[in-house]
């Protein structure tokens, strides 16, 4: 293990049995392992078939990675755990393990500014607008809220403390993790949960100021910088930076790629598939919730030990909430080949929901959840075309539809398996805007040279590409309009021809 400082981003031994493991899993997962019909036909230029038929004896081979790296592990890598006074204290160990090198970091790369407020930094854009300027644009969907379970270790479908009525009181929280009148849903949740997500009405750790969400509010949807769900981000994000006065705008630290808690699940997920009634399954999913201070399944789901469906489904819930905004969700629905299923289910087929961010009082803000339907969500997303293509082509099924909804459309649309073999982008840099084609600014074109009034920009930042400028000045058309035809219509001089045919 390298404990030199000028060397923790390079790769180890340990590193290369983790890696190994980790592509050996996939490769006896469903998707890369039989469950694929359709590429189970891809050839390369040779015929070679590229994908091969379902081999259960991938498993063991993944396993036996795995136990070689569990077994190198030990004194190497353990699970990050801070006692306070000689008591563990499982806020700070879930706030720690992601601020500073530390046992359980397999891999990291030390070059990620995360915690940069200043600039276009993950930590900015996961902070309200009204905390320094914050953009607010990493939201997190009520589906991943519903995951996490209860401070009990049950999921809310199962736990008596879950409720969505009314607000808590003076003392219902013992734990001391919400503020008397935070909204139920939200109280008596497991640790990670606190560390995972910032809710409407919680105090920013900095200004200690309550965030609220709902019109009205400074962080509301009235500027382009809010979350669509009425949730931001708050895993992994450094307590002590913010963009106002002398407080510190930039800390480093680690982007972890591999660390322990994640191959101790993979381990149970793979012994699981190899051997159901081996009771280091429960053992290792134990070790994690124990460390997210939460009840052990072997305590109080003892009815779930040796049955393979039951263990798969909690290691997957498991995996979901331990493994949460870490990259790795969309790769295991994927391999899982659960990703068509419905988003109710945890996974991401159909709408997805969040508070409603249009609420012009908190009541309305609770009371109507917001459906986001995937045009919504793509308009917001920032994966861009060409991840969507090859997306189409891993999962085809996730771009189906939903059969109903479009049962009613008038003439029906068909659906073809897509048959994208490559992805091209055009990044037309250069083309002719809006404003010098179709539409006549006169005003704009007058104030051209002066600075974009305050009144407009109201603090916000316009892109990234100018967020050092101090000075914005107004550009307008370099194209004359003149007016055309009986309409009257304002035509630029780029479009001679359509101006003869304008009112055509």
């Amino acid at each position: 293990r390298v404990t030199d400082q000028n060397f923790l981003a390079l790769p180890t031994k340990g590193t290369a049995l983790a890696l190994k493991a980790k592509v050996l899993v996939y490769a006896a997962s469903p998707l890369y392992n039989g469950g694929f019909t359709e590429a189970l036909a891809l050839t390369n230029p040779s015929g070679k078939k590229l994908f091969s038929p379902k081999d259960d004896s991938k498993w063991q081979t993944a396993l036996t990675a795995l136990e070689e790296f569990i077994n190198f592990s030990g004194g190497k890598y353990e699970l990050y755990k801070v006692n306070t006074n000689g008591v563990y204290d499982v806020d700070k160990t879930l706030y720690e393990l992601f601020m500073k090198y530390n046992n359980e970091i397999v891999w990291a790369n030390p070059n990620q500014l995360w915690g940069d407020v200043g600039g276009e930094g993950t930590q900015r854009r996961a902070t309200p607008r009204s905390q320094g300027q914050g953009f607010a644009c990493i939201a997190v969907t009520q589906e991943l809220v519903d995951d996490f379970f209860m401070n009990d270790g049950l999921p809310i479908s199962e736990s008596p403390n879950y409720s969505e009525t009314g607000f808590s009181v003076a003392g219902e929280d013992p734990t001391g993790r919400t503020e008397t009148g935070t909204y139920r849903m939200w109280v008596k949740r497991e640790p990670r949960f606190y560390q995972s997500v910032f809710y409407h009405g919680r105090k920013w750790h900095v200004t200690n100021g309550v965030v609220k969400f709902n019109k009205g509010n400074g962080n509301d949807n009235s500027a382009a910088d809010y979350p669509w769900s009425g949730y931001l981000m708050y895993k992994r994000l450094s307590r002590i930076v913010h963009n106002t006065g002398s407080n510190p705008k930039t800390d480093y630290h680690p982007s972890i790629i591999f660390r322990l808690a994640e191959f101790y699940l993979l381990y149970a997920e793979a012994l699981n598939e190899v051997r159901p009634s081996d009771p280091k399954i429960i053992e290792y999913i134990d070790k994690i919730r124990e460390r997210a201070g939460i009840p052990k399944l072997s305590v109080i789901k003892p009815g779930i030990i040796g049955n393979k469906e039951l263990q798969r489904e909690a290691i997957r819930r498991e995996v979901r909430v331990e493994l949460c905004m870490e990259g790795q969700r969309y790769f295991d629905v994927r391999r899982w080949m659960i990703a068509e299923n419905a988003v109710g289910e945890g996974v991401q087929a159909g709408p997805f929901f969040g508070m409603n961010m249009g609420a012009a009082t908190e009541n309305e803000f609770f009371k109507n959840r917001l459906n986001i339907n995937r045009r919504h969500f793509l308009s917001k997303s920032a994966v861009g075309l060409g991840s969507m293509a090859l997306g189409s082509l891993l999962m085809p099924g996730l771009f189906r539809g939903d059969e109903e909804s479009l049962a009613q459309l008038p003439l029906g649309l068909p659906h073809f398996a897509p048959k994208a073999k490559r992805v091209i982008y055009l990044f037309q840099n250069g083309a002719p805007s809006q404003l010098e084609t179709f539409d006549y600014k006169p005003l704009l074109n007058k104030m051209a040279g002066e600075d974009l009034p305050e009144s407009i920009r109201g603090g916000q930042r316009l892109t990234g590409m100018t967020s050092g400028q101090t000075k914005f000045p107004l550009i307008g058309s370099y194209f004359d309009f003149k007016q055309y035809g009986q309409s009257g219509a304002w035509v630029s001089e780029m479009f001679p021809n359509m101006a003869k045919i304008v009112d055509e």
